[in-house]
C-alpha cells in the first residue's frame, strides 16, 4: 500500500472491537449483529484470538507457539498461547518485546529470533530503503538487511521457504516506472529476495549507493557496482518485474506465490503469480490484462500505455489469475491439506481501496466493471500442478493485511484491529 495512504489506511483499520461474532452465508446472521461482522465460507467458522490496533503481519515463534503480529505505528506484540486439541487459548495479555520500528509490514521467526520488515530514509541517497531487523529474546535489535531499493511502496511480508530460506517481498518505488516515486533498482525494485537468516546474522548484507570515493552511483549501476559484490552475493533474487509485491507463500511441493497490487495510472489490476524462480514479470513495461477472476490464458501481457507504449512484451510471462482492481492484495498464503473441503487453496487478503476517489466510483456506480471493493480473503483454488483454475470469495467484511496458517492448520487473519482465526467445522458423521 502506498506510504501516502497510510493515514488512511490506519483510519480504515481502527475499527471497533465490540459485538465480534460471525456471520456464516447459508445460515442467519448471529445475534442479529450488523453486517459488517466477517462472513466466512460454509464449513468455516472464525473467532478472535486477539485484539491488537492496526496489525500488519503475522508470525509463530520463536521458541514456541506463540503469536506475533506487527503494527502500523511499528510495534511487534507477542500474544501468549496455550494449544490445546479444539486449539489456541490465550493464557495472558499480549506484550510488546520490540517497538521503534517505521510502518513495519511483516515479520517471521526463524533462527532462534524474530526478524521484522519495515523502511526508513537512506543513510545514503535521498530515497526510502527497506530494511530486516532481528530482534533477539532480550529485545536486542540488529538491522541484518539494509539499503533494499523501494520508495513508493514497502519491503513487506516476510516468509521461511522450504529451503530453509528467509524470503522477502519488496515492492518497487514508482507508481508506473516513472511518476510517484523514485527510478527503480533491477532486480531488486518489485522483487521476491531472500537471505540466508544466519549469514545476514553474523554480517549484514548491505546495499550501498555511493562508491568507495563518496560518490552517488546511478540507480541503473547500482546492482552491478563492485561495491555491493557482498550485498548481491548473499541476497538472491526469486523473481522480479512486480510493482507492490506484498508476500509470498509455498505450497507442500514447494512452488512459491505471490500477490502485487496493481498502478494507479494507468489503473491495472492486482494480480496472483504462481511464481517461476528466475521469472522477470515485466513491471513496469507490461502489464496484465483480462477481466477480475480471469486464470491462465484468460490473462495476457500489454505494454505500459502511458510510459512503455512501444515495449516488446511478447516474451513476458503472464500473472496467473487477476482479483481486480485496486483491491489491495496483501496477505498470501496457501492452505494445509486439513483445512476442509479448500485444503491446498491459496488465500489472499483484499485489504481494499484507500483512495477516495476510488471509494467515490464504487458508492456511485457499485457494478462499475474496473473497480472492486476488497475487504475481503479470496480463495484461488490451484490444481495439481500449482495453477489457479478459479478465484473465489472466501472471507467477507474484513481489512485483511495478513493471511497465515497456523501451527493447528487453521487461517489467522490480521483485520483493522483484531486477529482471526478461522478453522474448518468438523464433518459431521
Amino acid at each position: 500500500m502506498p506510504r501516502v495512504a497510510v493515514l488512511i489506511v490506519l483510519a480504515c483499520l481502527a475499527l471497533p472491537t465490540a459485538a465480534l461474532a460471525v456471520n456464516v452465508p447459508g445460515s442467519q446472521t448471529v445475534n442479529g449483529l450488523p453486517p459488517f461482522v466477517p462472513e466466512v465460507a460454509l464449513g468455516y467458522a472464525a473467532s478472535v484470538i486477539s485484539a491488537i490496533p492496526a496489525p500488519t503481519g503475522l508470525a509463530f515463534g520463536p521458541g514456541g507457539p506463540d503469536l506475533y503480529a506487527t503494527d502500523l505505528v511499528g510495534d511487534v506484540w507477542r500474544v501468549p498461547l496455550v494449544w490445546t486439541p479444539a486449539g489456541p487459548v490465550v493464557a495472558g495479555p499480549p506484550s510488546m518485546p520490540a517497538t521503534g520500528f517505521s510502518s513495519p509490514q511483516g515479520l517471521v521467526a526463524t533462527d532462534g529470533a524474530l526478524f521484522v520488515s519495515d523502511s526508513h530514509p537512506g543513510a545514503e541517497n535521498a530515497r526510502t530503503d527497506g530494511r530486516v531487523t532481528r530482534v533477539d529474546s532480550d529485545g536486542t535489535k540488529t538491522v541484518v538487511v539494509d539499503g533494499i531499493p523501494n520508495g513508493r511502496h514497502n519491503t513487506n511480508h516476510l516468509r521461511v521457504g522450504p529451503d530453509g530460506r528467509m524470503y522477502i517481498a519488496n515492492g518497487n518505488p514508482n507508481d508506473n516506472g516513472r511518476d510517484g516515486g523514485d527510478a527503480d533498482v533491477f532486480p531488486y525494485s518489485g522483487a521476491l529476495l531472500s537471505v540466508d537468516a544466519q549469514e545476514v546474522s553474523a554480517r549484514p548484507a548491505v546495499l550501498h549507493w555511493r562508491d568507495d570515493a563518496g560518490n552517488a552511483i546511478p540507480a541503473d549501476q547500482v546492482a552491478g557496482h563492485a561495491r555491493n559484490a557482498d550485498f548481491t552475493s548473499k541476497v538472491h533474487v526469486l523473481a522480479h518485474g512486480f510493482r507492490n509485491v506484498y508476500g509470498i507463500a509455498f505450497d507442500s511441493a514447494g512452488r512459491a506465490y505471490t500477490g502485487m497490487n496493481g498502478a494507479d495510472d494507468p489503473s491495472s489490476q492486482d494480480a496472483f503469480f504462481t511464481v517461476a524462480p528466475g521469472s522477470d514479470y515485466g513491471f513496469p513495461f507490461c502489464y496484465n490484462v483480462g477481466v477480475p477472476g480471469a486464470v491462465g490464458e484468460g490473462v495476457s501481457v500489454a505494454p505500459n500505455p502511458v510510459v512503455f507504449p512501444d515495449h516488446d512484451c511478447s516474451g513476458t510471462p503472464a500473472a496467473s489469475a487477476l482479483l481486480g482492481w485496486h483491491v489491495c492484495a496483501t496477505g498470501i498464503d496457501i492452505a494445509p491439506a486439513s483445512f476442509g473441503r479448500f485444503g491446498g487453496s491459496a488465500f489472499v487478503g483484499e485489504c481494499g481501496p484507500f483512495y477516495q476517489d476510488d471509494v467515490n466510483k464504487i458508492l456511485d456506480d457499485p457494478m462499475h466493471a474496473t473497480y472492486d471493493l476488497g475487504h475481503k480473503v479470496a480463495r484461488v483454488a490451484l490444481d495439481a500442478d500449482g495453477t489457479p483454475t478459479s478465484v473465489t470469495d472466501f472471507m467477507l467484511n474484513v481489512l485483511p493485511t495478513d493471511v497465515l496458517f497456523g501451527p493447528d492448520g487453521a487461517m489467522y487473519v490480521a483485520d483493522g484491529a483484531v486477529v482471526w482465526r478461522v478453522a474448518a467445522l468438523p464433518v459431521q458423521p
